[in-house]
């Protein structure tokens, strides 16, 4: 017991804290497994503490996500039952997990950080999560010039508040032959035609849409269409201060 963080309260509370393993099916859901979390600093680095209150010798300090692990192992090798395992972002941002699950050929879906950092482009570009969404379901259509095009539906993931102005800039992504997409640059040319408001039919012309107060949350985003490429879509989002 000691004043830290738990995800239960949302806050710093005086409590103790656990990870525990849940079993869900059709027939219904319930906990198998437990383990006690225990601060390094505070409890783990004095054995003399640890041997008051009855922790055994061969009990050390462990991450939340190593505890996790310790608990799908043991649920493994007792013959239970499952296809996937989900987690919260503390269980996503530990790359020791997902590596355990994947060598198990587990399947997973683990929530992350709206921070944290992806590799695109076959590793060579970093980018966070909340900064990249990819929409490979292009639909063609024509402009009224008669040039080619494709057109990519975005709803938005967050809203401006009214202190804040949201930025949304389409980055066409283009890929020629079998190579990973790349942003388009002068050899391989794509033009932001406009964002269409899906609900009022509004045009904004341009790559970049600026929305402030309630602003609508479905559009659609039209780009031209090269004749020797294939096109795809990066929308970065920016939050500034009125």
């Amino acid at each position: 017991m000691q004043r830290q963080y738990t995800g239960t309260a949302g806050r710093v509370e005086n409590s103790q804290v656990g990870v525990f393993l849940a079993y869900v099916s059709p027939a219904g859901r319930a906990m198998i497994d437990r383990r006690l979390y225990l601060p390094e600093t505070t409890w783990c680095d004095r054995p003399d503490r640890l041997a008051a209150v009855g922790v055994p010798d061969d009990v050390g300090f462990a991450t939340k996500p190593a505890l996790a692990r310790q608990m799908i192992t043991a649920a493994v090798d007792a013959g239970v039952p499952f296809g996937w395992v989900t987690g919260d972002e503390v269980y996503g941002a530990d790359p020791g997990l997902r590596a355990d699950l994947e060598h198990r050929r587990i399947g997973y879906v683990l929530a992350v950080g709206c921070d944290r950092r992806v590799a695109v482009n076959h590793g060579r570009t970093l980018v966070r999560v909340n900064e990249v969404r990819f929409h490979p379901r292009a639909r063609p259509t024509m402009l009224p010039d008669g040039r080619r095009a494709v057109e990519f539906d975005i709803d938005l993931t967050r809203r401006p508040t009214d202190d804040t102005v949201l930025s949304l800039t389409a980055q066409p992504m283009v890929a020629v032959a079998d190579s990973a997409p790349e942003e388009a640059d002068e050899t391989t040319p794509v033009e932001v035609v406009h964002w269409r408001d899906r609900d009022s039919g509004t045009l904004t012309a341009g790559p970049r849409l600026v929305l402030t107060d309630n602003p609508p949350q479905h559009w659609t985003v039209t780009l031209t269409q090269p004749a020797d490429a294939a096109v795809t879509l990066r929308v970065r989002h920016e939050e500034t201060q009125r």
